[in-house]
């Protein structure tokens, strides 16, 4: 039933991306479909069909380091709050917060509104939301505690000792893969993780997002390697707009950095042709340079 599903699928994309043609009127993108997107399909497989090594030692480490900060973090919100609150429950939540605390009424207590929130709200009279602000901080990072155990530190591993994932070809608009864990009809049950969503930037709770990494490991003789076109689409836009300047300053500073400055206001930044970027009266240092951080050029 599901293989007469998918053909059926498979016949309409290809009616599809035949009305489909290139500007240049070189194909069609049917084309594209055909010779890039489902000859990819025997190497995913391979991958999907040999999973990743965990190190089951690690894994549980991990686990207990997620879970005693998880407790900690618990216990003093449960002491600020005076009642077992259930930081993954909207409605008791909104009655702490809303009711008993009073703070601003908001439509919902999901993470972005709780920060934006404490942010843009509370923050301009610190000391008379003082302890609600320390009980936002704290459900904030139970919930990403919680998901990041229960996702992908106690996600279920095979009986061989290897992670698997799905791997979706079509995934996205672009071309590129996306992922997801093994469930049904592939599996009895939820196996694997999403490996394309696990994090190596920033910090949670005073750990290092990219430790949970650490419990995959390479095979006997093999290691593992990165493969990451650094700006790849902003670089096809410079190249269009033939502006070889930018170009060549991806490959000097962070240009996230640039554009962090930008959204927070400092107008004046640019990039000075080497490894910084400086402002009328400011010097922004990047990664690439010996220093980071914003200085007055006094200083």
């Amino acid at each position: 039933r599901d293989s007469i599903s998918s053909m059926e699928v498979e016949i309409e994309t290809e009616k599809k991306c035949q009305l489909l043609i290139y500007p240049d009127k070189s194909g069609t993108l049917a084309d594209f479909y055909r010779n890039f997107e489902m000859r990819n399909f025997h190497l995913y497989r391979k991958i999907m069909m040999k999973g990743i090594r965990v190190d089951l030692d690690r894994r549980e480490e991990l686990d207990n380091q997620y879970t005693k900060i998880l407790e900690e973090k618990s216990k003093e919100l449960k002491e600020l709050s005076v009642v077992d609150l259930n930081y993954n429950s909207p409605k008791q939540v909104s009655e702490f917060l809303y009711r008993k605390l009073r703070i601003p009424l908001r439509a919902g207590t999901d993470d972005i509104t709780l920060s934006a929130l404490k942010n843009n709200v509370l923050s301009k009279n610190e000391e008379k939301w003082k302890v609600a602000t320390r009980c936002i901080d704290l459900i904030l990072e139970c919930r990403q505690l919680h998901k990041a155990r229960g996702t992908y530190i106690r996600s279920r591993v095979d009986p061989d000792g290897r992670m698997r994932h799905d791997i979706k070809v079509h995934g996205t608009e672009t071309g590129r893969t996306s992922n997801g864990i093994l469930k049904s009809p592939i599996r009895l049950g939820k196996w694997g993780l999403a490996f394309q969503t696990l994090s190596k930037h920033g910090e949670l709770a005073g750990l290092k997002k990219s430790d949970i990494r650490s419990m995959f490991i390479p095979d006997e003789g093999y290691c593992f390697i990165e493969a990451d076109q650094s700006q790849a689409e902003a670089r096809v836009v410079s190249l269009l707009a033939e502006d070889y300047d930018e170009l060549q300053m991806y490959d000097k500073i962070d240009i996230h950095v640039l554009t962090t400055l930008y959204t927070l206001g400092y107008l004046d930044a640019k990039w000075d042709g080497g490894n910084s970027i400086i402002g009328d009266s400011t010097i922004y240092w990047t990664k690439s340079s010996p220093k980071e951080g914003i200085v007055n050029k006094d200083s």
